[in-house]
Protein backbone atom coordinates (compact mmCIF):
# COMPACT_ATOMS: atom_id res chain seq x y z
CA UNK A 1 0.00 0.00 0.00
CA UNK A 2 3.00 2.31 -0.14
CA UNK A 3 1.75 3.91 -3.36
CA UNK A 4 -1.47 5.24 -1.81
CA UNK A 5 -1.88 9.00 -1.67
CA UNK A 6 -2.02 10.08 1.97
CA UNK A 7 -2.57 13.75 1.14
CA UNK A 8 -5.10 14.12 -1.66
CA UNK A 9 -5.08 17.33 -3.76
CA UNK A 10 -8.35 19.20 -4.17
CA UNK A 11 -9.27 21.87 -6.73
CA UNK A 12 -12.55 23.70 -6.36
CA UNK A 13 -14.32 26.41 -8.33
CA UNK A 14 -17.51 27.88 -6.90
CA UNK A 15 -19.87 30.79 -7.33
CA UNK A 16 -22.85 32.10 -5.35
CA UNK A 17 -25.44 34.79 -5.89
CA UNK A 18 -28.21 36.09 -3.63
CA UNK A 19 -30.88 38.64 -4.37
CA UNK A 20 -33.84 40.17 -2.51
CA UNK A 21 -36.50 42.47 -3.89
CA UNK A 22 -39.37 44.19 -2.08
CA UNK A 23 -41.99 45.33 -4.62
CA UNK A 24 -44.17 46.70 -1.81
CA UNK A 25 -44.24 46.80 2.00
CA UNK A 26 -45.01 43.40 3.48
CA UNK A 27 -43.83 41.44 0.42
CA UNK A 28 -40.32 40.32 -0.36
CA UNK A 29 -39.05 38.12 -3.19
CA UNK A 30 -35.74 36.32 -2.96
CA UNK A 31 -33.52 34.01 -4.96
CA UNK A 32 -30.40 32.01 -4.21
CA UNK A 33 -28.04 30.55 -6.82
CA UNK A 34 -25.13 28.29 -6.05
CA UNK A 35 -22.63 26.37 -8.17
CA UNK A 36 -19.58 24.39 -7.14
CA UNK A 37 -17.17 22.10 -8.97
CA UNK A 38 -14.57 20.29 -6.84
CA UNK A 39 -12.09 17.85 -8.36
CA UNK A 40 -10.10 15.28 -6.39
CA UNK A 41 -7.24 13.22 -7.83
CA UNK A 42 -5.92 10.27 -5.84
CA UNK A 43 -3.27 7.64 -6.40
CA UNK A 44 -4.02 4.16 -5.07
CA UNK A 45 -1.90 1.07 -4.59
CA UNK A 46 -1.73 -1.44 -7.42
CA UNK A 47 -4.91 -3.38 -8.15
CA UNK A 48 -5.71 -6.12 -5.60
CA UNK A 49 -7.78 -9.09 -6.66
CA UNK A 50 -9.31 -12.32 -5.33
CA UNK A 51 -10.74 -14.47 -8.10
CA UNK A 52 -11.15 -18.13 -9.10
CA UNK A 53 -9.35 -19.08 -12.29
CA UNK A 54 -7.95 -21.95 -14.33
CA UNK A 55 -4.20 -22.00 -15.09
CA UNK A 56 -1.92 -24.24 -17.11
CA UNK A 57 0.35 -26.30 -14.88
CA UNK A 58 2.43 -27.72 -17.73
CA UNK A 59 3.08 -24.28 -19.22
CA UNK A 60 6.16 -22.06 -18.92
CA UNK A 61 5.31 -20.54 -15.54
CA UNK A 62 6.37 -23.49 -13.34
CA UNK A 63 9.44 -25.71 -13.09
CA UNK A 64 9.63 -29.49 -12.99
CA UNK A 65 9.77 -29.55 -9.17
CA UNK A 66 6.60 -27.49 -8.62
CA UNK A 67 4.38 -29.08 -11.29
CA UNK A 68 3.70 -32.36 -9.40
CA UNK A 69 2.82 -30.43 -6.24
CA UNK A 70 0.40 -28.16 -8.11
CA UNK A 71 -1.13 -31.09 -9.98
CA UNK A 72 -1.83 -32.96 -6.75
CA UNK A 73 -3.40 -29.93 -5.11
CA UNK A 74 -5.36 -28.29 -7.94
CA UNK A 75 -5.75 -30.68 -10.90
CA UNK A 76 -8.26 -33.29 -9.83
CA UNK A 77 -8.92 -34.62 -13.33
CA UNK A 78 -5.21 -34.64 -14.28
CA UNK A 79 -5.69 -32.67 -17.51
CA UNK A 80 -2.80 -30.30 -16.89
CA UNK A 81 -5.09 -27.40 -15.92
CA UNK A 82 -5.42 -26.34 -12.29
CA UNK A 83 -8.44 -24.68 -10.68
CA UNK A 84 -7.79 -22.37 -7.72
CA UNK A 85 -8.70 -19.20 -5.92
CA UNK A 86 -5.97 -16.73 -6.83
CA UNK A 87 -5.03 -13.76 -4.63
CA UNK A 88 -2.80 -11.16 -6.21
CA UNK A 89 -1.82 -7.49 -6.10
CA UNK A 90 -0.85 -6.41 -9.62
CA UNK A 91 2.21 -4.37 -8.71
CA UNK A 92 3.72 -5.06 -12.15
CA UNK A 93 1.24 -2.72 -13.87
CA UNK A 94 1.75 0.12 -11.40
CA UNK A 95 -0.56 2.13 -9.12
CA UNK A 96 -4.19 2.92 -9.85
CA UNK A 97 -5.62 6.43 -10.13
CA UNK A 98 -9.04 7.76 -9.21
CA UNK A 99 -10.17 11.20 -10.35
CA UNK A 100 -13.58 12.45 -9.24
CA UNK A 101 -15.14 15.65 -10.58
CA UNK A 102 -18.37 16.74 -8.95
CA UNK A 103 -20.67 19.48 -10.16
CA UNK A 104 -23.27 20.80 -7.75
CA UNK A 105 -25.91 23.39 -8.66
CA UNK A 106 -28.80 24.77 -6.62
CA UNK A 107 -31.41 27.41 -7.37
CA UNK A 108 -34.08 28.77 -5.01
CA UNK A 109 -36.93 31.14 -5.80
CA UNK A 110 -39.27 32.23 -3.03
CA UNK A 111 -41.27 34.90 -1.26
CA UNK A 112 -42.05 36.20 2.22
CA UNK A 113 -45.39 37.96 2.71
CA UNK A 114 -47.15 39.49 5.70
CA UNK A 115 -50.69 38.15 5.65
CA UNK A 116 -51.74 39.97 8.85
CA UNK A 117 -50.18 41.97 11.64
CA UNK A 118 -49.13 38.78 13.42
CA UNK A 119 -48.79 36.16 10.67
CA UNK A 120 -46.23 35.70 7.91
CA UNK A 121 -46.28 33.32 4.94
CA UNK A 122 -43.11 32.02 3.31
CA UNK A 123 -42.95 29.87 0.20
CA UNK A 124 -40.12 28.60 -1.96
CA UNK A 125 -39.21 26.27 -4.78
CA UNK A 126 -35.72 24.83 -4.93
CA UNK A 127 -33.94 22.72 -7.51
CA UNK A 128 -30.68 20.94 -6.74
CA UNK A 129 -28.55 18.69 -8.90
CA UNK A 130 -25.36 16.85 -8.04
CA UNK A 131 -23.42 14.93 -10.68
CA UNK A 132 -20.16 13.10 -10.06
CA UNK A 133 -17.98 11.73 -12.84
CA UNK A 134 -15.36 9.31 -11.51
CA UNK A 135 -12.51 8.38 -13.82
CA UNK A 136 -10.68 5.16 -12.91
CA UNK A 137 -7.32 4.26 -14.41
CA UNK A 138 -4.85 1.37 -14.47
CA UNK A 139 -7.05 -1.55 -13.52
CA UNK A 140 -6.49 -5.08 -14.79
CA UNK A 141 -9.00 -6.95 -16.94
CA UNK A 142 -10.22 -10.10 -15.19
CA UNK A 143 -11.23 -11.71 -18.50
CA UNK A 144 -7.80 -11.08 -20.04
CA UNK A 145 -5.95 -12.33 -16.97
CA UNK A 146 -7.94 -15.56 -17.15
CA UNK A 147 -7.32 -15.77 -20.89
CA UNK A 148 -3.57 -15.32 -20.45
CA UNK A 149 -3.31 -17.99 -17.74
CA UNK A 150 -4.28 -20.79 -20.14
CA UNK A 151 -1.19 -21.66 -22.20
CA UNK A 152 -0.73 -24.24 -24.93
CA UNK A 153 2.27 -26.32 -23.69
CA UNK A 154 3.27 -27.14 -27.26
CA UNK A 155 3.40 -23.59 -28.62
CA UNK A 156 3.91 -21.55 -25.44
CA UNK A 157 1.15 -19.20 -26.60
CA UNK A 158 -2.38 -18.59 -25.36
CA UNK A 159 -4.93 -21.32 -25.92
CA UNK A 160 -7.26 -18.52 -27.04
CA UNK A 161 -5.11 -16.09 -29.09
CA UNK A 162 -7.91 -13.52 -29.63
CA UNK A 163 -7.41 -9.84 -28.76
CA UNK A 164 -3.65 -10.25 -29.16
CA UNK A 165 -3.36 -12.50 -26.10
CA UNK A 166 0.06 -13.07 -24.61
CA UNK A 167 0.89 -15.38 -21.66
CA UNK A 168 0.17 -13.71 -18.32
CA UNK A 169 2.48 -14.84 -15.53
CA UNK A 170 1.12 -13.63 -12.18
CA UNK A 171 2.99 -16.20 -10.05
CA UNK A 172 5.58 -13.94 -8.47
CA UNK A 173 6.71 -10.35 -8.26
CA UNK A 174 8.31 -8.68 -11.24
CA UNK A 175 7.63 -11.68 -13.50
CA UNK A 176 4.92 -10.11 -15.68
CA UNK A 177 6.29 -9.13 -19.09
CA UNK A 178 5.73 -5.66 -20.51
CA UNK A 179 3.63 -7.21 -23.29
CA UNK A 180 1.44 -9.04 -20.76
CA UNK A 181 1.06 -5.90 -18.66
CA UNK A 182 -0.17 -3.98 -21.70
CA UNK A 183 -2.51 -6.85 -22.62
CA UNK A 184 -4.31 -6.95 -19.26
CA UNK A 185 -4.18 -3.23 -18.41
CA UNK A 186 -7.45 -1.24 -18.49
CA UNK A 187 -6.26 2.27 -19.23
CA UNK A 188 -9.31 4.29 -18.24
CA UNK A 189 -13.07 4.19 -17.79
CA UNK A 190 -15.63 6.36 -15.99
CA UNK A 191 -18.75 6.02 -13.84
CA UNK A 192 -21.46 8.63 -13.38
CA UNK A 193 -23.64 9.38 -10.36
CA UNK A 194 -26.49 11.87 -10.50
CA UNK A 195 -28.94 13.06 -7.87
CA UNK A 196 -31.71 15.62 -8.45
CA UNK A 197 -34.14 17.12 -5.95
CA UNK A 198 -37.26 19.26 -6.47
CA UNK A 199 -38.72 20.84 -3.33
CA UNK A 200 -41.77 23.05 -2.89
CA UNK A 201 -42.72 24.35 0.55
CA UNK A 202 -45.16 26.83 2.08
CA UNK A 203 -44.98 27.73 5.77
CA UNK A 204 -47.15 30.10 7.81
CA UNK A 205 -45.80 31.41 11.12
CA UNK A 206 -47.43 33.70 13.65
CA UNK A 207 -49.22 34.30 16.92
CA UNK A 208 -52.32 32.38 17.93
CA UNK A 209 -53.17 34.22 21.16
CA UNK A 210 -51.75 36.47 23.86
CA UNK A 211 -52.54 36.21 27.55
CA UNK A 212 -51.09 37.26 30.87
CA UNK A 213 -48.24 34.74 30.68
CA UNK A 214 -47.09 35.64 27.19
CA UNK A 215 -47.77 35.05 23.52
CA UNK A 216 -48.42 31.62 22.04
CA UNK A 217 -46.92 31.06 18.60
CA UNK A 218 -47.50 28.45 15.93
CA UNK A 219 -46.38 27.41 12.48
CA UNK A 220 -47.98 25.17 9.89
CA UNK A 221 -46.99 24.18 6.40
CA UNK A 222 -47.06 21.93 3.38
CA UNK A 223 -44.15 20.44 1.51
CA UNK A 224 -43.52 18.35 -1.60
CA UNK A 225 -40.21 16.66 -2.40
CA UNK A 226 -39.06 14.51 -5.27
CA UNK A 227 -35.63 12.92 -5.09
CA UNK A 228 -34.25 11.09 -8.09
CA UNK A 229 -30.91 9.33 -8.32
CA UNK A 230 -29.14 7.13 -10.82
CA UNK A 231 -25.81 5.38 -11.14
CA UNK A 232 -24.47 4.73 -14.64
CA UNK A 233 -21.30 2.61 -14.48
CA UNK A 234 -19.01 1.79 -17.35
CA UNK A 235 -19.72 -1.67 -18.82
CA UNK A 236 -16.31 -2.93 -17.71
CA UNK A 237 -17.23 -1.90 -14.16
CA UNK A 238 -20.74 -3.35 -14.11
CA UNK A 239 -19.57 -6.70 -15.51
CA UNK A 240 -16.96 -7.06 -12.77
CA UNK A 241 -14.08 -7.15 -15.24
CA UNK A 242 -12.03 -4.31 -13.73
CA UNK A 243 -9.76 -5.86 -11.12
CA UNK A 244 -8.88 -3.26 -8.52
CA UNK A 245 -12.14 -1.34 -8.79
CA UNK A 246 -15.01 -3.78 -9.36
CA UNK A 247 -13.32 -7.00 -10.26
CA UNK A 248 -14.68 -10.41 -9.46
CA UNK A 249 -16.69 -9.74 -6.32
CA UNK A 250 -17.94 -6.16 -5.97
CA UNK A 251 -19.30 -5.10 -9.35
CA UNK A 252 -22.21 -2.63 -9.30
CA UNK A 253 -25.01 -2.67 -11.81
CA UNK A 254 -26.76 0.43 -13.21
CA UNK A 255 -29.47 1.54 -10.84
CA UNK A 256 -31.84 4.39 -10.30
CA UNK A 257 -35.19 5.40 -8.93
CA UNK A 258 -37.22 8.22 -7.47
CA UNK A 259 -38.97 8.95 -4.17
CA UNK A 260 -41.89 11.38 -3.89
CA UNK A 261 -43.35 12.60 -0.60
CA UNK A 262 -46.14 14.98 0.36
CA UNK A 263 -46.10 16.37 3.89
CA UNK A 264 -48.18 18.53 6.20
CA UNK A 265 -46.89 19.74 9.54
CA UNK A 266 -47.64 22.02 12.46
CA UNK A 267 -45.96 23.22 15.65
CA UNK A 268 -46.98 25.28 18.69
CA UNK A 269 -45.01 27.01 21.45
CA UNK A 270 -47.19 28.09 24.39
CA UNK A 271 -45.99 30.02 27.48
CA UNK A 272 -47.68 28.54 30.57
CA UNK A 273 -46.01 30.69 33.21
CA UNK A 274 -43.85 33.79 33.09
CA UNK A 275 -42.21 35.87 35.86
CA UNK A 276 -43.81 33.78 38.59
CA UNK A 277 -42.26 32.36 41.78
CA UNK A 278 -40.04 29.38 40.79
CA UNK A 279 -41.07 29.93 37.17
CA UNK A 280 -39.36 32.76 35.43
CA UNK A 281 -40.57 30.97 32.30
CA UNK A 282 -42.41 27.73 31.60
CA UNK A 283 -42.98 26.80 27.94
CA UNK A 284 -44.91 23.94 26.35
CA UNK A 285 -43.90 22.78 22.87
CA UNK A 286 -45.65 20.29 20.57
CA UNK A 287 -45.60 19.42 16.90
CA UNK A 288 -46.71 16.86 14.38
CA UNK A 289 -46.07 15.86 10.78
CA UNK A 290 -47.77 13.47 8.39
CA UNK A 291 -45.73 12.22 5.43
CA UNK A 292 -47.10 10.31 2.47
CA UNK A 293 -44.29 8.49 0.63
CA UNK A 294 -45.07 7.10 -2.80
CA UNK A 295 -42.75 4.18 -2.04
CA UNK A 296 -43.38 3.56 1.67
CA UNK A 297 -46.90 4.75 2.52
CA UNK A 298 -48.07 7.18 5.18
CA UNK A 299 -46.22 7.77 8.45
CA UNK A 300 -46.74 10.12 11.40
CA UNK A 301 -44.15 11.88 13.51
CA UNK A 302 -44.69 14.07 16.54
CA UNK A 303 -43.06 15.69 19.53
CA UNK A 304 -44.12 17.04 22.93
CA UNK A 305 -42.04 18.69 25.61
CA UNK A 306 -41.11 21.93 27.20
CA UNK A 307 -38.69 24.20 28.99
CA UNK A 308 -38.71 25.34 32.61
CA UNK A 309 -36.61 28.21 33.85
CA UNK A 310 -37.09 28.34 37.64
CA UNK A 311 -34.55 31.16 37.99
CA UNK A 312 -32.49 33.35 35.69
CA UNK A 313 -29.32 31.21 35.51
CA UNK A 314 -30.97 27.75 35.28
CA UNK A 315 -33.02 26.25 32.45
CA UNK A 316 -34.41 22.69 32.38
CA UNK A 317 -35.72 21.04 29.21
CA UNK A 318 -37.25 17.78 28.09
CA UNK A 319 -38.79 16.28 24.96
CA UNK A 320 -40.53 13.07 23.92
CA UNK A 321 -40.74 12.51 20.18
CA UNK A 322 -41.35 10.07 17.40
CA UNK A 323 -39.14 10.17 14.30
CA UNK A 324 -38.96 8.17 11.06
CA UNK A 325 -36.48 7.47 8.31
CA UNK A 326 -37.89 6.23 5.05
CA UNK A 327 -35.68 3.93 2.95
CA UNK A 328 -33.46 5.75 0.48
CA UNK A 329 -33.11 5.16 -3.24
CA UNK A 330 -30.13 2.82 -2.90
CA UNK A 331 -31.85 0.67 -0.29
CA UNK A 332 -34.99 0.41 -2.41
CA UNK A 333 -33.74 0.21 -5.97
CA UNK A 334 -30.24 -1.31 -6.04
CA UNK A 335 -30.24 -3.58 -9.09
CA UNK A 336 -29.46 -7.22 -8.22
CA UNK A 337 -25.90 -8.18 -9.07
CA UNK A 338 -23.96 -11.34 -8.37
CA UNK A 339 -20.30 -12.18 -8.10
CA UNK A 340 -17.95 -14.73 -6.60
CA UNK A 341 -16.94 -14.31 -2.97
CA UNK A 342 -15.10 -16.40 -0.40
CA UNK A 343 -15.71 -17.17 3.28
CA UNK A 344 -13.49 -19.09 5.75
CA UNK A 345 -14.79 -22.62 6.23
CA UNK A 346 -14.81 -22.35 10.02
CA UNK A 347 -17.68 -19.84 9.76
CA UNK A 348 -20.07 -22.43 8.33
CA UNK A 349 -22.12 -23.53 11.35
CA UNK A 350 -23.64 -26.43 9.36
CA UNK A 351 -20.39 -28.34 8.83
CA UNK A 352 -20.17 -31.56 10.84
CA UNK A 353 -17.07 -30.34 12.68
CA UNK A 354 -19.21 -27.60 14.26
CA UNK A 355 -21.75 -30.18 15.59
CA UNK A 356 -24.88 -28.59 14.09
CA UNK A 357 -27.21 -31.08 15.83
CA UNK A 358 -25.73 -30.72 19.27
CA UNK A 359 -25.62 -26.93 19.03
CA UNK A 360 -29.21 -26.67 17.78
CA UNK A 361 -28.48 -25.57 14.20
CA UNK A 362 -30.04 -28.56 12.37
CA UNK A 363 -33.39 -26.85 11.69
CA UNK A 364 -31.61 -23.79 10.35
CA UNK A 365 -29.46 -25.85 7.97
CA UNK A 366 -32.51 -27.73 6.69
CA UNK A 367 -34.47 -24.48 6.19
CA UNK A 368 -31.62 -23.22 4.00
CA UNK A 369 -31.94 -26.22 1.65
CA UNK A 370 -29.77 -28.95 3.19
CA UNK A 371 -31.00 -32.55 2.99
CA UNK A 372 -31.78 -33.70 6.58
CA UNK A 373 -29.70 -36.81 5.93
CA UNK A 374 -26.62 -34.59 5.42
CA UNK A 375 -26.85 -32.89 8.84
CA UNK A 376 -23.82 -34.10 10.77
CA UNK A 377 -22.33 -35.64 7.60
CA UNK A 378 -21.49 -32.62 5.42
CA UNK A 379 -18.11 -31.15 6.34
CA UNK A 380 -15.40 -28.81 5.11
CA UNK A 381 -11.65 -28.72 5.76
CA UNK A 382 -10.24 -26.26 8.27
CA UNK A 383 -8.23 -23.18 7.34
CA UNK A 384 -9.51 -22.91 3.77
CA UNK A 385 -12.10 -20.79 2.00
CA UNK A 386 -15.33 -21.86 0.35
CA UNK A 387 -16.49 -20.00 -2.76
CA UNK A 388 -20.10 -18.86 -3.08
CA UNK A 389 -22.23 -16.67 -5.27
CA UNK A 390 -22.79 -13.32 -3.56
CA UNK A 391 -25.98 -11.46 -4.50
CA UNK A 392 -26.32 -7.75 -3.70
CA UNK A 393 -29.77 -6.27 -4.14
CA UNK A 394 -32.20 -3.63 -2.94
CA UNK A 395 -35.53 -4.30 -1.27
CA UNK A 396 -38.63 -2.46 -2.59
CA UNK A 397 -40.70 -3.89 0.29
CA UNK A 398 -38.87 -1.87 2.95
CA UNK A 399 -40.93 0.20 5.38
CA UNK A 400 -39.75 3.33 7.21
CA UNK A 401 -37.81 2.77 10.39
CA UNK A 402 -39.12 4.56 13.47
CA UNK A 403 -37.44 5.93 16.58
CA UNK A 404 -38.81 6.99 19.95
CA UNK A 405 -36.57 9.53 21.65
CA UNK A 406 -36.64 10.82 25.22
CA UNK A 407 -34.35 13.71 26.14
CA UNK A 408 -33.72 15.64 29.35
CA UNK A 409 -31.20 18.37 29.93
CA UNK A 410 -30.25 21.60 31.61
CA UNK A 411 -27.98 24.57 31.19
CA UNK A 412 -26.67 26.88 33.88
CA UNK A 413 -25.09 30.29 33.36
CA UNK A 414 -22.79 31.51 36.12
CA UNK A 415 -23.35 35.20 36.86
CA UNK A 416 -19.78 36.26 36.19
CA UNK A 417 -18.20 38.75 33.84
CA UNK A 418 -16.99 35.92 31.61
CA UNK A 419 -20.49 34.39 31.35
CA UNK A 420 -19.47 30.79 31.95
CA UNK A 421 -22.20 28.38 30.84
CA UNK A 422 -22.44 24.63 31.39
CA UNK A 423 -24.94 22.22 29.89
CA UNK A 424 -25.74 18.52 30.08
CA UNK A 425 -28.23 16.33 28.21
CA UNK A 426 -29.52 12.77 28.44
CA UNK A 427 -30.79 10.90 25.36
CA UNK A 428 -32.65 7.59 25.16
CA UNK A 429 -33.36 6.38 21.60
CA UNK A 430 -35.23 3.19 20.73
CA UNK A 431 -35.37 2.22 17.05
CA UNK A 432 -37.97 -0.15 15.56
CA UNK A 433 -37.84 -1.80 12.12
CA UNK A 434 -34.29 -0.53 11.64
CA UNK A 435 -33.16 -0.64 8.01
CA UNK A 436 -29.85 -2.43 7.76
CA UNK A 437 -27.92 -4.58 5.29
CA UNK A 438 -27.42 -8.09 6.63
CA UNK A 439 -23.70 -8.33 5.94
CA UNK A 440 -22.59 -10.92 8.53
CA UNK A 441 -25.07 -13.81 8.13
CA UNK A 442 -22.62 -16.55 9.15
CA UNK A 443 -22.04 -14.97 12.55
CA UNK A 444 -25.51 -13.46 13.09
CA UNK A 445 -27.68 -16.42 12.06
CA UNK A 446 -26.31 -18.80 14.75
CA UNK A 447 -27.02 -16.10 17.34
CA UNK A 448 -30.62 -15.50 16.27
CA UNK A 449 -31.36 -19.24 15.84
CA UNK A 450 -34.42 -18.46 13.71
CA UNK A 451 -35.00 -20.88 10.80
CA UNK A 452 -36.60 -18.90 7.99
CA UNK A 453 -35.87 -15.56 9.71
CA UNK A 454 -34.69 -12.60 7.70
CA UNK A 455 -31.04 -13.22 8.67
CA UNK A 456 -30.81 -16.99 8.25
CA UNK A 457 -32.80 -16.91 4.99
CA UNK A 458 -30.04 -14.92 3.27
CA UNK A 459 -28.05 -18.17 3.03
CA UNK A 460 -29.11 -20.90 0.59
CA UNK A 461 -27.59 -24.37 0.35
CA UNK A 462 -27.40 -27.29 -2.01
CA UNK A 463 -28.99 -30.55 -0.79
CA UNK A 464 -25.51 -31.86 0.00
CA UNK A 465 -24.96 -28.99 2.45
CA UNK A 466 -22.61 -26.70 0.55
CA UNK A 467 -23.53 -23.00 0.51
CA UNK A 468 -24.71 -22.01 -2.97
CA UNK A 469 -25.40 -18.29 -2.46
CA UNK A 470 -25.47 -15.51 0.09
CA UNK A 471 -27.79 -12.53 -0.43
CA UNK A 472 -26.92 -9.11 0.93
CA UNK A 473 -30.04 -6.96 1.06
CA UNK A 474 -31.46 -4.36 3.44
CA UNK A 475 -34.21 -5.49 5.76
CA UNK A 476 -36.42 -4.01 8.47
CA UNK A 477 -34.85 -5.63 11.50
CA UNK A 478 -36.24 -6.11 15.00
CA UNK A 479 -35.71 -8.70 17.68
CA UNK A 480 -39.02 -10.33 16.76
CA UNK A 481 -38.04 -10.70 13.10
CA UNK A 482 -34.47 -11.98 13.10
Amino acid sequence: ASLNSLLVPLRRHSARAFARFAPRPGLELFTELMWSQPTVDAQLAAAPAIFPAAFTINGPFFNDQSRPILSAAYDGDDDGVGQALLIKRFTDIGPRRRSAEREYARAVLGFVADISETWRLEGAYSYARNETVTQLQNAASLARVRQGLLIDPLTGGCVDPSNGCVPVNIFGVGVLSAEAANFIRVDSFENRDEAVQHLVSVVATGEIFTWSQGTARASAGLEYRRNRARFAPSPIYSTGDALGFAGGFNASQPRGGAIEVYEAFGEVLVPLLQDQPLARQLLFEAGGRVSDYATSGTVWTWKAGGQWQPAEPLRLRGMYQRAVRAPNIGELFTTPSSAIFSFPTFLDFCRASNDPTGRGFADICISQGMDPAQVGVFDLPNNTDFIVNQILTGNPALEPETATTTTFGFDYTFPTASLIRVAADYFSIEIEDAIRFIDTPFTTCPITRAPGGVVCSTITREPGGAVSSVTFRPENLSLAQV
